[in-house]
């Protein structure tokens, strides 16, 4: 991997927005050929709390008006040690929740734009339109939206459904932590194909998935590290910061205020992961040498134009839903608060 051994990390939640006279210096100094430093919101349309209509009509409806990308992407993932799939795994988000309250709630922050003005900027990477995307670095090797002044590989954010979690298995041993989920169905094609297209590479790309979850991974630092092979740019050293955002409102910019998530992420639980996006050679692994060559191996794949990897590096995660158990008869009857001769401890 050509990349570089250097770490970037945000270390203010503070919104600054720039005075009318910076705003208006920066305006004139755009390049004609990139984006606008104004420009309308990429989608302004939300869900409405009607009975009446469907969330996923009002969903679809609002899709029609937000571009795709072309061509669209082709996306592998790997189900088994020498089996692969094209199919990458969503998530229906108007019908998983039970709470109507909750699901309008997550909904219309996975259409938001995200935060997009001031010094912390996380775009939705499903509403964006792919003209404002670009790859960037020495090597072009992450993405980046091109009014984004930072310098830096772009954050962006979704709503997923966990499939796996490691976040509380962190230290000084543990070179890798990760969690795994699910992007919903429509979001999921939209937010691919920007990055092939922003990325200008080939549509056919291969995804790290766990448990059927794209792999939202990062990094340790290590005595090994060194430039060009085991520290990724885009990465961010653990631990990264998990948030319980059930209970409390927030804005994306604004996600230090919220209460630290206490233990780990559940499979099933609906969370807001924010991430930078980068790719690499999807080259052959020891372990695949080990396997014969089939129709579905990594090995055959890669003959088909599958030879580049998407790398989704995690900066932050909230946790927005979680079911909570069912008491049932028995239960109640197990844990009744009636007096009794047992010992207390």
């Amino acid at each position: 991997m050509s990349t570089t051994s250097t770490h970037e990390r945000e270390t203010s939640d503070n919104d600054e927005s720039a005075s009318p006279k910076k705003k208006q210096k920066i305006a004139s100094d755009v390049d004609p050929g990139s984006a606008p430093t104004k420009r309308k919101p990429f989608n302004s349309v939300l869900i409405k709390d009607d009975p009446s209509v469907d969330f996923t009509v009002q969903i679809r409806s609002i899709f029609v008006h937000i571009p795709s990308a072309l061509p669209p992407a082709t996306p592998v993932t790997l189900k088994r040690a020498n089996q692969c799939d094209k199919n990458l795994e969503t998530f229906d988000l108007a019908t998983t929740i039970p709470v109507r309250e909750t699901t309008i709630r997550c909904l219309n922050l996975a259409l938001s734009d995200g935060t997009t003005k001031g010094k912390i900027k996380i775009y939705n990477l499903a509403t964006i339109p792919a003209r404002y995307l670009e790859s960037g670095g020495r090597t072009s090797t992450y993405l980046r939206v091109k009014d984004d002044t930072r310098g830096l590989p772009s954050r962006f954010f979704s709503v997923i459904e966990i499939t796996n979690s490691s976040i509380t298995k962190l230290g000084d041993r543990i070179r890798n932590c990760q969690i795994n989920g699910r992007m919903p169905k429509i979001w999921s094609e939209h937010a691919i194909s920007n990055i092939t297209n922003g990325l200008r590479i080939d549509p056919k790309v291969y995804i790290a998935t766990y448990y059927g979850g794209i792999n939202f991974s990062t990094r340790t630092y290590n005595n090994n590290s060194t430039p060009g092979t085991d520290d990724f740019t885009v990465r961010r050293a653990i631990p990264f910061n998990a948030y319980d955002g059930r209970e409390t409102l927030f804005s994306l910019s604004k996600l230090s205020s919220l209460p630290m998530l206490d233990g780990e992420l559940c499979e099933g639980d609906i969370a807001l992961v924010t991430f930078t996006v980068g790719f690499y050679p999807w080259e052959e692994t020891e372990t695949e040498l080990k396997f014969p060559e089939t129709l579905k191996s990594p090995r055959k794949i890669r003959r088909e134009g599958y030879t580049t990897a998407l790398s989704f590096n995690i900066q932050n995660v909230v946790l927005l839903y979680r079911e909570e158990p069912t008491i049932t008869a028995d239960d109640e009857e197990e844990n009744d608060d009636t007096l009794s001769d047992e010992p207390l401890f």
